[in-house]
């Protein structure tokens, strides 16, 4: 009953978790399915970010089943690497990865008289959003 108050006019629901879970899996593991839903997105926009976000996904994926193994040995790379879990290699490799995720998830830093230059027309904008609120 509460359903018919909180969706009005749509008496449909939404996708079960099954299916919900099956759907993200296509674009979250590696899959033709996933290289055709998100094939052509980037298509045309070869730039350096998306490029690097590739790259680091295409790492990530690949040390998964390391980072597995260290998680179940509850043991950092150099813990598992002294205990001969694991091989000089794949300390390597989660090295390269965590340099990659550290650069995709970078966020830059700007002072705001930096965004100002790069927003000019937004402090205009606020001062007339504000000029018609006190007008009104």
């Amino acid at each position: 009953m509460l359903r018919v108050f909180t969706w009005p006019g749509s008496p449909r629901r939404g996708a079960d978790d099954r299916l919900t879970e099956a759907a993200s899996a296509l674009i979250y593991e590696p899959s033709e399915a996933r290289d055709r839903i998100t094939g052509r997105v980037f298509e045309g926009c070869n730039r350096d970010g998306v490029q690097l976000l590739n790259e680091c996904y295409a790492k990530v994926v690949e040390m998964a089943p390391v980072m597995k193994r260290l998680r179940d040995a509850r043991k950092t790379p150099q813990e598992a690497l002294k205990a001969g879990l694991l091989s000089e290699a794949e300390l390597a490799g989660i090295e390269v990865m965590q340099a990659l995720v550290d650069e995709v998830v970078a966020v830059d830093d700007f002072t705001p008289e930096a965004l100002s230059l790069l927003f000019p027309n937004r402090d205009k904008a606020r001062a007339r959003r504000t000029n018609r609120r006190s007008v009104g």
